[in-house]
């Protein structure tokens, strides 16, 4: 089953409750990038939300609407800023994921964290974590954060023929050569594709 696969990599997932900010495990290039900026990247935190549905395993993701912003349009996972209200990253991504798609999580249900990831355009710090629901998750999406819902095998993105580098605008305009994923017709790619890329590499 592939729950006991994911209880495997739980032992490799970084703990829950832990001060990204001050343990981050992000490239010294990245640091050096926060450091030029002179002020704290905005902490962030999404969950990758895996279930099992006919054998396999599957992961949600949600396709944002198209708006003047950064993360335009883009596919991701559920999640976003830390308020001021939350008393850590793990209330963070357990209220975005029911604003966002109106599904109530306990934090029992979280696995773990993989590594941050940072996003220089919105200057992020970007804290991803694991959940694993037992069914099919029934969605309530929040229609102003997401414009669709995809649930996407997992084992399409260790398939190497969808693991590609296209041509890919970013926010400021400027066409990039950027490593993605290409599955059913939706490219993966930012910030989500490095979260799935090492989600895959704990996976083995």
């Amino acid at each position: 089953m592939h729950h006991i696969l994911l209880n495997k990599i739980t032992p490799h997932l970084r703990p829950l409750h832990i001060d990204s900010l001050r343990h981050t495990d992000i490239s010294q290039f990245e640091k050096n990038l926060i450091q030029e900026k002179g002020i704290a990247p905005t902490p962030c935190a999404v969950i990758a939300l895996c279930f099992e549905e006919n054998q396999q395993l599957k992961t949600t993701f949600i396709l944002r609407p198209t708006y003047e912003g950064t993360h335009s349009g883009q596919i991701a996972f559920v999640g976003g800023k830390k308020d001021v209200t939350d008393n850590s990253l793990v209330e963070t991504a357990l209220r975005e994921c029911y604003e966002e798609l109106g599904i109530i999580l306990k934090e029992s249900q979280l696995l773990g964290a993989l590594p941050d990831v940072y996003i220089p355009p919105s200057h992020s710090l970007v804290t991803p974590f694991v959940a694993f629901l037992a069914k099919k998750p029934v969605y309530e999406p929040n229609a102003r954060e997401v414009e669709k819902i995809l649930e996407l095998n997992f084992t399409d993105f260790q398939d190497p023929k969808n693991q590609q580098v296209q041509d890919i605008r970013i926010s400021s305009g400027k066409v990039l050569k950027l490593p993605c994923f290409v599955i059913e017709g939706y490219t993966i790619w930012g910030a989500t594709a490095r979260m799935m890329q090492s989600f895959i590499q704990l996976m083995g």
